[in-house]
């Protein structure tokens, strides 16, 4: 009897840490793409990105240290990000936008701005290589 209760009580503890390690990889990225970019002349800001939402197109990313990836790439003192064209949002509702390169990072947390570069692409060749969602598309019509 004694053996039964010291196994459920182990087995509980083991549960709760189970699950308190697997809480930070259930928390998804949420990625918006905006898509509409050849429809506009002047280049995408977040006014324009984010009020066009029928030019959005989302992926969830179950990747616990993107930001942390992010933050430790060289920090500028000012922004290299041609064009807003991903906003990834994170589960501290922290947002990091970056452009069609995905090596120029904004990171924007409690409305400060933090500028980022990835010098030798690791992130960018990782987003494209795992998701077709960051490659890049084109459509030829049948001649």
């Amino acid at each position: 009897m004694r053996k039964l209760v010291s196994f459920c009580l182990l087995f509980f503890l083991l549960s709760c840490h189970i699950k308190n390690i697997d809480s930070d990889f259930s928390k998804p990225v949420k990625i918006v793409r905006f898509m509409g970019v050849d429809s506009y002349s002047s280049n995408i800001n977040p006014q324009i990105f984010w009020s066009q939402n029928d030019e959005h197109m989302y992926l969830f990313m179950n990747k616990a240290a993107f930001l942390s990836e992010i933050e430790s790439y060289k920090e500028l003192p000012k922004s290299t990000l041609q064009e807003y064209i991903y906003a990834f949002i994170t589960a501290k509702r922290d947002t990091i936008y970056s452009d069609y390169n995905l090596k120029s990072w904004i990171l924007i947390r409690n409305k400060r701005e933090k500028y980022y570069y990835d010098e030798q692409g690791k992130t960018a060749e990782f987003l494209k290589r795992t998701y077709p969602f960051f490659r890049e598309c084109s459509y030829m019509p049948n001649k």
